[in-house]
């Protein structure tokens, strides 16, 4: 909307880099930086204070039913996400908004105002596979992380494809000048 506050719709699987843009830009503008992971959580990365029930989560299901239901999840968030944005368009608020749950086939009205990061699927699962030190752990866990890395490369090729259909720009977090130059064009047109 032309009378809209400048702000930021930051989209992609886990593990792109959402969060790390999103504080950067936040940092070097000034605005507030929100994640929909404080809106609500789904049983999400298996390694991080794991719980029985999220093991016993990605023990059970199959990747198929694992993703429908992150589908489901995000799905249930849209009526929340949705007054957040509009409640912050509303005070004039510039705000920088991030997560997985922003999906882009939600965003279409807002798409000049997103983008989606992307990355190459065996970037993606070297990403997971160090962060959660995945060699470490039990045969239990590891099938877990093993579920979770299934799970984000459907997510990764989802959003890819979604903001493909949307007009919202993707970025490759795999080719660092392209992430680069889009956040210093960023920072620019906003300052």
């Amino acid at each position: 909307m032309p009378n809209d506050p400048p702000f930021l719709l930051i989209c992609g699987t886990s593990h792109v880099g959402k969060s790390t843009l999103a504080a950067s830009l936040g940092s070097a503008l000034g605005w507030p930086v929100f994640s929909t992971d404080k809106m609500a959580r789904h049983p999400g990365r298996p390694w991080e204070n794991t719980k029985p029930h999220v093991l016993e989560f990605y023990a059970r299901l199959s990747d198929q039913t694992i993703y429908t239901l992150l589908r489901h999840h995000h799905q249930n968030m849209w009526p929340g996400i949705d007054p957040f944005i509009k409640d912050r368009l509303r005070d004039g608020q510039s705000f920088i908004l991030e997560g997985s749950a922003l999906r882009p086939e939600t965003l279409g009205r807002h798409a000049a105002n997103t983008v989606c990061l992307v990355a190459d699927p065996d970037v993606l699962r070297q990403r997971i596979k160090a962060c959660s030190k995945h060699d470490e752990h039990t045969p239990e866990l590891r099938n877990a992380i093993d579920k979770f890395i299934n799970r984000s490369l459907q997510d990764n090729a989802a959003h890819h494809a979604e903001a493909g259909a949307n007009n919202i720009p993707c970025i490759d977090v795999t080719k660092p000048d392209s992430l680069n130059a889009y956040q210093t064009s960023f920072i620019a047109a906003n300052r």
